[in-house]
């Protein structure tokens, strides 16, 4: 998997990364971050699998980080 795919398929995510914060600016930041942890663990990827849901999952438990900083 090269960093190409990465970044490819992260631009993508820039809807689902709105839906789930709802205003531009934590989008942009949930997809740097997702893309950011994505190449660190990009060792972690099963080729052959799926890689949308991949990123997905990472873009997910970002949001989740994020919004339990925000709570405390």
């Amino acid at each position: 998997m090269g960093r190409v795919a990465i970044i490819g398929t992260g631009i993508s995510g820039l809807g689902a990364a709105y839906l789930l914060a709802h205003n531009k600016s934590d989008a942009d930041d949930l997809l740097q971050t997702e893309a950011m942890r994505a190449l660190a663990a990009h060792t972690h990827f099963i080729m052959g699998t799926n890689m949308r849901a991949w990123l997905y999952r990472i873009m997910r438990n970002e949001f989740i980080d994020m919004v339990r900083v925000r709570a405390s």
